[in-house]
């Protein structure tokens, strides 16, 4: 089944409101949908977080491993402000301009002054500097490598952070170096299997190594998991 997740967050004082919906993407039929009320503080969004996955694997009919599991009982802040910082910064990458590249860098680096063993904000900036490498063309020594570090850093914190090995792969294949990437995208895709932008970086590594067939399919995969994304639409309208 394609689907696409819809939702909503409505804040006032210190409660906030979710409205969340499943939707068959071919059908439009609603499979799912929930309103959750909670008090705001970075453990209940966590916990509403984990409650919509579990909703949504039941919806879907699917289970969930005991690595599932785990990783969904992991928090990976205490601070509600650096929470909300990751968020903002999330936000503004998803258009892929260079100006909100350069703004969602600014909430990533605020995210990680607030707590400095953030591991996801860590791989959110590092993926910023990727970005102003492809988007911007800013100069390897000035992006790459300063996201290598934060990436290491990230692992060192949590070794089961499949982002962190996903902009890792897309970092070495920006380096040809095939292996270490291709070795990096199945850790990624080991981990988090319903990340449609593994499967669209994966794609590229394909691509270029003339694996036609493959990148076809990663890149159906990856449409299938998000078609509401411009960017992997565009690819794949392209294909």
């Amino acid at each position: 089944v394609s689907t696409i997740l819809e939702g909503g967050i409505q804040r006032a004082g210190d409660f906030v409101r979710i409205n969340v919906q499943l939707i068959d993407a071919e059908t439009d039929e609603h499979l799912w949908a929930e309103t959750y009320d909670r008090e705001l503080t970075a453990d209940n969004l966590f916990a509403i977080q984990s409650e919509i996955t579990r909703e949504i694997i039941g919806a879907l009919k699917a289970t969930l491993t005991p690595e599932d599991e785990a990783r969904l009982a992991d928090k990976p802040t205490e601070n509600l402000d650096a929470l909300q910082e990751y968020m903002k910064g999330q936000q503004e990458l998803a258009a892929r301009t260079v100006s909100q590249i350069e703004e969602a860098k600014t909430h990533f680096e605020k995210a990680l002054e607030l707590d400095p063993e953030f591991a996801q904000a860590s791989v959110g900036l590092a993926n910023v500097y990727h970005l102003l490498y492809e988007y911007a063309g800013m100069p390897e020594e000035e992006t790459l490598d300063p996201a290598m570090e934060l990436l290491e850093q990230a692992l060192a914190l949590n070794p089961e952070l499949g982002e962190a090995y996903l902009v890792r792969g897309e970092i070495y294949r920006h380096r040809e170096d095939f292996e270490a990437s291709e070795q990096d995208f199945l850790k990624a895709q080991e981990l988090i299997p319903g990340n449609a932008t593994v499967y669209h970086w994966f794609s590229f590594l394909r691509a270029g190594q003339g694996r036609e067939d493959e990148h076809y399919e990663l890149l159906e995969k990856a449409h299938q998991l998000n078609p509401m994304s411009a960017v992997i639409h565009a690819n794949w309208a392209m294909r």
